[in-house]
């Protein structure tokens, strides 16, 4: 029984920051950019929202760089 609570909260612990990530990243699909995501982690996960991240400040900066020239 131990195992099983142990193997669920790491389990969850791994989920619930890609579940945050793709809401992230649906959103910034929809245009919002000024959502900022957090990845605090130092794994493959971590790595992911830190991309991610640097995407939305891309989509950003492009975004304000195309409405100051029209």
């Amino acid at each position: 029984v131990f195992s099983v609570v142990v193997v669920m909260l790491v389990v969850h612990r791994m989920l619930l920051p890609l579940t945050v990530f793709t809401a992230s990243a649906i959103k910034i699909a929809d245009g919002d950019v000024e959502l900022k995501i957090d990845a605090t982690s130092n794994d493959e996960i971590g790595d992911l929202g830190k991309a991610l991240e640097r995407m939305r400040l891309s989509l950003k900066f492009a975004m304000e760089r195309l409405r100051k020239k029209s």
